[in-house]
């Protein structure tokens, strides 16, 4: 019997658009749009999506925003609440901003934290049934303090230079 593909989208800001573009990625997609009355810059993913799309792991990033990055007045909706870090204390306030969005997630049941390899096979045998996806935090641009992270979200999956 054909098993259908599981597909892994290994680079999705769902915790920065929750914390300072203000798009609630529990959502329905649909929903979302609606929200959104725009035509440009629209969500194109949702946490209930990705069951429809047999989305069984995403890769969740954390990425601290500077103040000099140019789109960081211009494409960010909640700038001002949420101004571009300017010190290394800063950044890591971000980062764990961002992973607390994640651990929400997972405590309402909305994802599933992949910390092992042991946790991702099972991660996989349950997506076919409980259609939760696996979630493993991918630090963008690696500005933040990586032991406090780290030791918080049980390692990080990826960790990348540049943003």
């Amino acid at each position: 019997m054909n098993q259908p593909y599981l597909i892994v989208d290994a680079h999705l800001d769902l915790a920065l658009n929750m914390v300072r573009k203000l798009i609630d990625h529990t959502k329905p997609i649909g929903d979302l749009r609606q929200l959104e009355n725009r035509e440009a810059q629209q969500a194109m993913t949702s946490l209930p999506e990705f069951a429809n799309g047999n989305v069984a792991l995403v890769f969740g990033t954390l990425f601290a925003v500077p103040a000099d990055l140019g789109f960081a007045k211009n494409a960010i909706s909640n700038a001002q609440a949420h101004p571009g870090y300017t010190t290394p204390e800063e950044a890591k306030i971000q980062g764990l901003e961002q992973l607390a969005v994640y651990e929400d997630w997972a405590k309402q049941g909305l994802v599933r934290p992949i910390t092992s390899r042991e946790i991702l096979e099972d991660h996989l045998q349950r997506f076919a049934t409980d259609r939760v996806p696996g979630l493993l935090v991918l630090m963008e641009g690696a500005d933040q303090s990586l032991p406090s992270l780290t030791s918080r979200c049980g390692g990080l999956a990826a960790c990348g230079l540049s943003g």
